[in-house]
């Protein structure tokens, strides 16, 4: 996203002060790339931080915190929870903050995907099923080229994960 805020910035000043043809083709993309990412004439003007809050779940939050980091590098210092809530808060510019939430969503969303593997392999590698679950056909999903995908991580990554049996546990 920086990168393409710094595009902005060029063009907005090339908009400014080019001549003819120059400064209507400068007008042009800009406009386009304002609307594809969602950012303002003052997101690209302006460059004063402020303070921000980021809100997040508990389970979020280090992923946020991350997320930050991946911003603004080495001048962020986060903060935690404020008044029992799970606030990230952090000085930034309107841009970095969107930044880090389009960073955070990006993120967030693989990583409940490859949750779901995990899930899933854990399952498989332990066992952990109802023995109803093999033999009933229509509780299995159809076959999509996602779907067989994700098997195939899962089988991967059920290799490589412990396995136990409660009965084992008992004695």
């Amino acid at each position: 996203m920086s990168k393409k805020i710094e595009l902005a910035r060029k063009l907005h000043a090339l908009a400014q002060r080019g001549v003819g043809g120059e400064k209507a083709n400068a007008e042009q993309l800009l406009a386009k790339l304002l609307t594809d990412t969602g950012l303002t004439l003052e997101d690209i003007e302006r460059t004063d931080r402020e303070l921000v809050f980021l809100k997040s779940t508990k389970a979020q939050q280090w992923l946020m915190v991350q997320c930050v980091y991946l911003v603004l590098g080495s001048k962020a210092n986060p903060c935690g929870v404020i008044n029992k809530r799970y606030w990230v808060c952090v000085e930034a510019t309107n841009a970095e903050h969107l930044e880090i939430l389009a960073a955070f969503d990006v993120y967030w969303n693989l990583y409940l995907e490859e949750l779901e593997v995990f899930k899933l392999a854990f399952l498989s590698r332990n066992r952990v099923w109802s023995q109803d679950d093999d033999s009933s056909s229509s509780n299995k999903k159809p076959m999509t080229p996602e779907r067989e995908r994700m098997l195939r991580k899962a089988a991967i990554m059920a290799s490589s994960i412990d396995k136990v049996t409660h009965h084992k546990r008992l004695k």
